[in-house]
């Protein structure tokens, strides 16, 4: 179970792996795809020494041996190697869990090749523990439909997404009933107190934050945490060319409902406008983009690009 956090890695060492399977020979109408990917958070020391009540030991560093590679690649239940109290120099959170930090979705989706475009569909479910293999938090993932037209001179692109993160498993955490496998407080984690960051920057979904003035308004000591992880959101993007310039608009609306610690109940409406095009060896571009709502303060933005090409 994620939780409070417990201290600061010092060094952190990040193991990602993925496997993709696609049922379809090209000439195929109807392609299947399915697979997943795998991202573990492991290694390193605390900043600073904790005790660790439950297994009635100090942690001064997490485990980074051959033994932990071999537990953080496979996703084995540390269970399996004794009691949350009973395996020295392992905090009772991994040893009851898992080596290291884990998550990552199992997508699956299907590639329809039209005379007119192709269709993407696909949907990504997510893991960060064993809620998922209990079903207890199928609701939440990224849900999506992508055309992209072949002969269209307008319309070249159109992709449509739905993205709720806000079951997590349910309120309630009890690893010894399945049903009840809940809290996973997406991208937080007990013992890596930087949670799902690298020298300060989100990693994954882009709508899941750390944001610093709503940190303050939580009152959580730890500017890492991830005080928004409970999110609903639509995404509508929408590329289309007219004469000579190339044009892609998107509109974000969320809802964002905090984290389990934090909850909230704030909007969000943001919109970006792009237009690029190329002039004889320049390549130019425009960006116009706005944030209104009540999680973010307000914002508005341009930007424009010259890019000049030498052959």
């Amino acid at each position: 179970m994620d939780g409070l956090a417990m201290g600061t890695p010092l060094k952190i060492i990040f193991f990602i792996k993925k496997f993709l399977w696609q049922a379809g020979k090209t000439a195929w109408k109807i392609k299947v795809i399915a697979g997943f990917n795998h991202q573990v958070q492991w290694g390193g020391r605390p900043a600073v020494p904790f005790y660790d009540k439950i297994s009635d030991q100090m942690i001064s560093s997490f485990g980074s041996d051959i033994s932990a590679y071999f537990n953080v690649v496979t996703g084995l239940s540390m269970g399996r190697l004794g009691s949350w109290d009973s395996q020295i120099g392992v905090p009772a959170n991994e040893a009851g869990n898992r080596t290291g930090n884990h998550l990552g979705t199992v997508d699956v989706g299907a590639e329809i090749n039209t005379k007119w475009g192709n269709i993407l569909i696909y949907r990504q479910n997510i893991y960060e523990d064993g809620s998922l293999f209990y079903l207890n938090n199928i609701r939440d993932g990224l849900n999506g439909v992508s055309f992209t037209l072949k002969k269209n001179k307008f319309l070249k692109k159109f992709t449509l997404e739905y993205l709720d993160t806000r079951s997590q498993g349910g309120n309630t955490f009890r690893n010894e009933i399945a049903e009840l496998r809940g809290r996973d407080n997406y991208f937080n984690n007990s013992i890596y107190q930087d949670s799902w960051r690298y020298r300060n920057n989100n990693l994954g979904s882009p709508l899941l934050i750390t944001e610093i003035d709503q940190i303050e308004k939580s009152n959580k000591q730890n500017q890492n945490y991830f005080v928004n992880s409970k999110v609903k959101a639509i995404n509508l993007k929408v590329s289309y060319v007219f004469s000579y310039l190339n044009f892609s608009t998107q509109i974000l609306h969320s809802n964002n409902n905090g984290s389990l610690e934090f909850p909230i109940n704030a909007s969000q409406f943001s919109f970006k406008q792009d237009c690029h095009w190329k002039y004889k060896n320049y390549f130019l571009r425009g960006i116009v983009s706005a944030d209104i709502g009540e999680y973010w303060s307000q914002h508005a933005g341009l930007q424009f690009q010259i890019q000049k090409f030498w052959r």
